[in-house]
């Protein structure tokens, strides 16, 4: 059964806790999940604010700690691991957001009681493999993401009023030229752009977030299709109404993310595959 990880901090911590939260970093893929999660603190009455530098001489023992979702705690990165081990410094509780889990099995196998929440199946049966670790099942936060308020529900309605005024079909080619990709960069040059990766925000402070998202949702919102191996590109164009053809990426990540949950929750996207 999956869980909604901000109902899970209320009712395991109440609000008498003071929480921490620091965004998984990357890109603006990263920044739409780090917004949206912003979106279900704000409206969860938690008392919350950013991780800040200094909380090494906070003395709060009410603190927990919350490392944000994404797709970093697999084994060709090393930096959600060691985001993870720094907040565990603190020996205060930490709640790790919907992620992608594989490999770093020495860690896992030594970390302390941590909970995590795990955006697919596979991801949630590895977790589990970790008898000390507390793992629940959860959707991607970003596909969650509030189009209604007013910036964002602009968006939409500015997709909508391209799209039917445009004289022709307009695609957008967004793949990946890292190595999650499963083409080889020099066939996607020239015909793609790695939309995700053109930004790299801070993510320290919630203006800074939101004008990220507004500018990621306005760069897929001119088009009708949009075909990306981008796990969080296919989430931004569904979001503002367009058709979404989704590619794999190298380990499988989107496969499993989408018959996890975009497969129900977005009609407009379509799984292609491996390109």
């Amino acid at each position: 059964m999956k869980q909604d990880p901000i109902a899970y901090l209320k009712s395991r911590f109440g609000t008498q806790f003071h929480f921490r939260y620091m965004p998984n970093g990357g890109n603006l893929g990263d920044n739409l999940i780090a917004a949206a999660t912003v979106q279900a603190l704000d409206a969860s009455g938690l008392d919350w604010e950013f991780f800040r530098d200094d909380e090494r001489g906070n003395t709060d023992d009410r603190r927990v700690f919350i490392y944000g979702g994404g797709g970093s705690l697999v084994d060709l990165y090393a930096g959600g691991i060691n985001c993870i081990k720094h907040l565990m410094k603190f020996s205060r509780p930490i709640v790790v957001l919907p992620q992608t889990i594989r490999g770093h099995s020495d860690f896992w196998s030594h970390a302390p009681n941590i909970t995590v929440f795990a955006r697919d199946l596979q991801s949630y049966e590895y977790a589990l493999k970790f008898p000390q670790l507390t793992c629940l099942p959860a959707d991607d936060m970003a596909t969650n993401f509030n189009m209604l308020e007013p910036a964002f529900a602009a968006i939409r309605r500015y997709h909508h009023s391209m799209t039917a005024t445009a004289p022709i079909s307009i695609a957008l080619n967004a793949f990946r030229e890292d190595d999650e990709s499963r083409r080889e960069p020099d066939r996607i040059r020239g015909c793609s752009i790695d939309l995700s990766n053109l930004m790299h925000p801070t993510l320290k402070n919630r203006a800074d977030i939101y004008t990220a998202a507004v500018l990621f949702l306005m760069s897929v919102s001119g088009f009708r299709l949009v075909r990306t191996d981008r796990l969080h590109v296919s989430v931004a164009a569904a979001l503002v109404g367009a058709s979404v053809e989704l590619f794999d990426n190298s380990y499988g990540k989107n496969q499993a993310v989408f018959d996890f949950t975009l497969r129900q929750r977005f009609p407009n996207i379509r799984f292609m595959g491996v390109k």
